[in-house]
């Protein structure tokens, strides 16, 4: 979901979500789980597939729903090479700002697929069995990875 960013940052500490993948609620109004969320926001995030056409180059998420504790992020830059898009994911509190282009000092990078990346998504493979195949690349150091799953709502 874009958000504005001023809007986002007065707010973002209005509700934590809970940690697991059971439906939720916000406000009466989100019921689906976590991962059909993550699963559902990929292709506006990533800028793969159809749902991207005409999405802007840049566009900033609200990832509250994502982020149960804000300490459990940092502010950092992130690189994702999705079916040969790259894109720079800069996180700001829990605001992830999505630029179209590489990443400028990225800490950690993440290369697949749109259809791997749907699956991990979607709980039906795992971060070790997309490793395994090669159909996932992972760069940078474990806690930084752990964190761009974190923010981006991927199971890790």
């Amino acid at each position: 979901m874009a958000v504005d960013v001023s809007s986002a940052e007065r707010d973002k500490d209005h509700l934590a979500m809970p940690e697991t993948d059971e439906p939720t609620s916000v406000d009466g109004r989100l019921t689906q789980p976590r991962s059909a969320l993550a699963q559902w926001g990929m292709p506006s995030l990533t800028l793969s597939g159809s749902l991207a056409d005409g999405q802007p180059d840049d566009e900033v998420f609200d990832q509250m729903w994502a982020v149960p504790d804000s300490r459990l992020i940092k502010d950092e830059i992130y690189q994702w090479t999705i079916d040969g898009v790259d894109i720079e994911l800069r996180v700001r509190g829990r605001l992830l700002q999505r630029t179209r282009g590489p990443a400028h000092e990225p800490v950690a990078t993440m290369a697949t697929t749109s259809a791997v990346l749907g699956a991990l998504a979607a709980g039906d493979t795992t971060i070790a069995a997309a490793l395994e195949s090669g159909g996932l690349i992972l760069t940078g150091p474990a806690e930084a990875i752990r964190r761009m799953f974190i923010v981006t709502a991927l199971p890790g």
